[in-house]
């Protein structure tokens, strides 16, 4: 029990710091990401801990039951309609989401954003946060004219309020580029990623993490119209900005670097890593 209070407690103030990074300091993200992964692990092996000697056990079902019995305790704590209960239900909704029951993960993050529109108004950050997260579900679902729907509504509002080069803006940007392309709608998606990841070495710099994320993306659009010149250019650069930069965006030098390998495989060139010029 006491790991199991120590894995939720780690996975929760991991989510609070990460969610600190759209509202406040960007670089609070990585520190963030690192413990909702340890929470989560911790959870993993505390469960399948518990589930030996129970064959058939799906350690991902008592996952769920140790975040549902988590967010009850503070929905009784702190009453239904308080912003922690609405940060707690969307971590439980993306459990959900993460353990492949869809339909109990889209009913909680719909309740989610009615309740933050209601409690927050339409236009707050944590409201945006919402209402990206259920239109991603509803994109993981196959529901993309909903996903993107929503996508859209949110860039627009979040421009109005945040303005179009804030860090949550660029995401949200981002992700309505993705819908459009999961959807086939190339050509929209091209120009979305284009426009955000100008807009973001704008305003963020160069050497902002996101700045990778989003260069990437466009990078894969690109080999999907069959740019693959474009694609390869994206690319090295990425791999030369993740090595300069080192941890903690060491991981995307690798995924460049890889994919950077499939595009030059693709358009018949040679792949070479340049660290070994």
């Amino acid at each position: 029990m006491r790991w199991q209070v120590v894995s939720i407690l780690a996975l929760w103030v991991g989510g609070e710091i990460a969610f600190l990074a759209f509202l406040w300091q960007p670089w609070l993200l990585w520190p963030g990401s690192v413990l909702m992964v340890a929470g989560f692990a911790g959870m993993i092996v505390t469960v399948r801990g518990e589930s030996r000697g129970r064959p058939g056990a799906d350690p991902m079902s008592g996952i769920v039951d140790h975040t549902r019995e988590v967010h009850e305790g503070r929905v009784q704590i702190l009453g239904a309609d308080h912003p922690e209960v609405l940060r707690s239900r969307d971590i439980l909704a993306a459990i959900y989401a993460r353990a492949g029951r869809m339909a109990e993960a889209i009913d909680h993050f719909e309740q989610n954003l009615a309740d933050a529109e209601r409690v927050l108004g339409p236009d707050h950050r944590g409201t945006l946060l919402y209402r990206n997260s259920l239109a991603g579900a509803y994109g993981k679902a196959g529901r993309s004219t909903e996903s993107i729907g929503l996508c859209e509504q949110n860039l627009t509002e979040a421009e109005r309020v945040l303005g179009p080069v804030e860090i949550n803006t660029l995401d949200y940007r981002n992700n309505l580029a993705g819908a459009y392309e999961r959807a086939g709608r190339l050509a929209e998606a091209i120009r979305l990623y284009e426009q955000n990841l100008a807009a973001c070495e704008r305003g963020m710099g160069t050497d902002y993490l996101g700045a990778l994320l989003f260069r990437n993306s466009l990078a894969g659009a690109y080999e999907k119209v069959g740019r693959p010149t474009e694609a390869i250019g994206l690319y090295e650069r990425n791999l030369t900005d993740a090595e300069r930069l080192g941890a903690p965006d060491y991981s995307q030098a690798v995924i460049a670097r890889d994919n950077l390998a499939a595009v030059r495989t693709v358009d018949g060139r040679v792949s070479t890593d340049h660290n070994d010029q």
